[in-house]
């Protein structure tokens, strides 16, 4: 029997623990990956009501930013009737005097 030294080959001196350790990490790699595969495929499928969630949320958002520039305007509003009608106390006050 020839044997070619450029051809690969099993060494005796390679331990056992050490091929079964690559084995075992290949398998836990390959469960790895199906694992992350099924955590895709599932986010996958609930992307559509993450889609529909977030047009909700973001009817929801303009609502609240209309209510809330309705809400500023009135405080606006009422802030200068009140200087209105202080302005209008101060001269009366001054005409009593």
């Amino acid at each position: 029997m020839d044997h070619d030294e450029s051809q690969w080959h099993w060494d005796k001196k390679v331990p056992i623990s050490l091929i079964g350790a690559i084995v075992f990490q290949t398998f836990g790699f390959g469960f790895w990956a199906a694992t992350l595969n099924a955590r895709v495929g599932f986010l996958e499928q609930s992307a559509p009501n993450i889609n529909a969630e977030f047009a909700k949320l973001e009817t929801a958002r303009e609502a609240n930013n209309l209510a809330l520039n309705t809400l500023s305007g009135d405080v606006k509003s009422l802030l200068e009737l009140a200087r209105r009608n202080d302005s209008r106390n101060v001269i009366k006050d001054q005409a009593d005097k």
